[in-house]
């Protein structure tokens, strides 16, 4: 992180340059991809931070008198450990679900996973790709990433989809039925938003404490994401079984490829 930050890297070939024979130097019995992955982890944290200091640089100076600095990046707030696919092996013995990590110079970690329902259901029959840990106290995750091949049927039927700041208003054009309905999902996301936007804007102007100012700035920014979050994984889950239901594609506009002449492009 300190060659990343001292010689202002950014691109992945450069950081490789500076930091891969450093890195097997210090650390010669550890595993090749182990070494790649800490810096291409560091860069990623370093591109981060500059994006948001660009950001900060960018809000006027009246603004930016009541907003601290983006934070610089430190080793210990990452969380994360890659893991390449030529890495870790993933097997069941016995029964039970093992990871077996390969350290480098014959040493292996082996870890007994717990499985969700759905994950096990998911894991049978896929291939593995580069995964990750995530080491959240006391508590190890495995962020599993794997391929399976999916195959995409395309149906007569059409659930068009129209996105707004309070609802998501859709047309079923059911072909089968001769049918055509009209609904709309309401959601709160834009309220939700402009709530939390007060509670900032609040904290800024009363907490004079940088430190307390960011850690509150932080705590209800996590908040706001995940209630966001919530609402979105709710608003796709519905989508999905209503046209699982009535055996239809999903539709959606793309303000991206608007022509000229004014006529939309739609995709399916």
């Amino acid at each position: 992180m300190d060659i990343i930050m001292k010689n202002d890297v950014r691109s992945r070939k450069k950081a490789h340059e500076l930091c891969y024979s450093f890195l097997r130097g210090r650390y010669p019995h550890l595993r090749n991809k182990f070494v790649q992955e800490a810096y291409k982890r560091a860069l990623a944290m370093y591109r981060s931070c500059r994006k948001l200091m660009n950001k900060w640089r960018r809000l006027p100076e009246k603004k930016r008198k009541g907003i601290s600095p983006p934070s610089i990046p430190k080793v210990e707030d990452n969380r994360v450990i890659e893991l390449h696919i030529d890495t870790y092996k993933l097997e069941r013995k016995h029964g039970f679900l093992t990871l077996t990590i390969s350290k480098g110079s014959g040493v292996y970690l082996e870890f007994l996973v717990m499985e969700y329902d759905y994950a096990r259901r998911e894991f049978e029959g896929a291939k593995l790709g580069n995964s990750k840990i995530l080491v959240d106290g006391n508590s190890i995750y495995l962020l599993l990433t794997i391929h399976r091949s999916v195959e995409v049927n395309e149906h007569r039927n059409k659930l068009i989809v129209d996105i707004n700041e309070d609802s998501v208003d859709c047309l079923l054009v059911n072909y089968d039925k001769n049918e055509v309905a009209l609904f709309s999902i309401m959601h709160d996301i834009r309220s939700i938003r402009t709530n939390y936007r007060r509670i900032r804007k609040s904290i800024q102007m009363k907490v004079k404490n940088l430190r307390l100012r960011d850690k509150l700035l932080a705590r209800y920014g996590f908040r706001e994401r995940k209630r966001v979050e919530d609402r979105l994984k709710k608003i796709t889950t519905l989508l999905a079984e209503i046209a699982r239901e009535h055996n239809a594609d999903l539709v959606r506009e793309n303000l991206k490829d608007l022509k000229l002449n004014g006529k939309r492009k739609t995709n399916s």
